[in-house]
């Protein structure tokens, strides 16, 4: 996968707004269409994507009700697809980062 720094293999998984694959090394967004895995894994992840942040309220800026509990479960589908992207990719290093956006609001617990 080409990034900033050459050709990576080093990935960093990490939901935003956007793709969730970055380069470790040099923090490039990466599309997800270019991971050479099977496109159920590029759909999955594209899919558990789409979820960040629904536990928030963008209108008020404010956690939902039990918005810990949903970021939770969001992380754990995280851990689930990076394990089976571990899998696909032997050759490559992935890492993950769980998302913190409770932590950061300053209301984790909720």
């Amino acid at each position: 996968m080409e990034c900033s720094c050459g050709k990576t293999t080093n990935l960093l998984i990490e939901a935003d707004f956007g793709d969730a694959v970055w380069c470790a090394v040099c923090k490039v967004n990466l599309d997800v269409d270019e991971l050479p895995v099977s496109g159920d894994l590029k759909q999955q992840l594209e899919d558990w994507t789409r979820d960040f942040g629904k536990w928030i309220d963008w209108d008020s800026d404010l956690l939902k009700n039990d918005a810990d509990k949903t970021e939770g479960v969001f992380n754990q589908k995280g851990e689930v697809l990076v394990a089976k992207l571990r899998e696909a990719l032997p050759s490559f290093t992935i890492t993950y980062q769980p998302s913190n956006l409770c932590l950061l609001y300053g209301t984790a617990g909720r």
